[in-house]
């Protein structure tokens, strides 16, 4: 009786797997794989101690991540709808870790922490706006937004100076309220 041998070409197969895997999470563009450094990052932030020197070497590593990604993809021509909703997720991750591990660390004011708890009822607000009557979620990049956010990611640097904490509230404040009227503003235009 012959035997029946099949060769195979294992080399064919991990290139079409390699293939199929870089296909089906997108991150076929430089900028995706930076933004993902971002993600990696915000986790690896979960096992150092808030404002050691391994926190802060994570946490500057995924600040410069979100800057260049953007930048990479709009020079790269590579701009996408899934790119960035990808940067939105790492984004949010990022706060969140951040947030989590730093709060414990935050004295602030009582009022300070209600001003903070009504500017995310604010964004919160926009984001349910948005998603009833503009039948999807609506985050705007605008240069209040982006001031904001390089103001929030100077914060772990910066906290123990009351007045940059004021300072941030308030910007906060504004590009929530700004974001709230062009949310407003696109939908009316539908």
């Amino acid at each position: 009786m012959k035997r029946f041998h099949m060769k195979w070409n294992f080399n064919r197969i991990q290139k079409n797997r390699r293939r199929i895997f870089m296909r089906s999470i997108k991150l076929k563009h430089p900028a995706n794989w930076i933004t993902s450094i971002r993600l990696v990052s915000s986790f690896c932030l979960f096992f150092f101690n808030p404002f050691s020197f391994s926190f802060y070497f994570f946490y500057l590593l995924a600040g410069f991540s979100d800057i260049f990604d953007g930048y990479i993809a709009r020079k790269t021509k590579t701009e996408s709808e899934w790119g960035s909703k990808f940067d939105t997720f790492s984004d949010f991750i990022f706060i969140m870790v951040t947030l989590y591990k730093c709060i414990p660390y935050f004295h602030f004011d009582k009022w300070i922490v209600c001003f903070i708890g009504f500017i995310f009822l604010i964004r919160i607000g926009n984001g349910i706006f948005s998603k009833i009557y503009g039948k999807t979620w609506i985050v705007k990049h605008t240069m209040l937004n982006k001031i904001t956010g390089l103001f929030l990611y100077l914060l772990p640097f910066l906290y123990s100076y009351s007045l940059y904490v004021i300072i941030v509230c308030t910007i906060a404040f504004i590009s929530s309220i700004e974001e709230g009227y062009l949310i407003y503003r696109e939908i009316k235009r539908q």
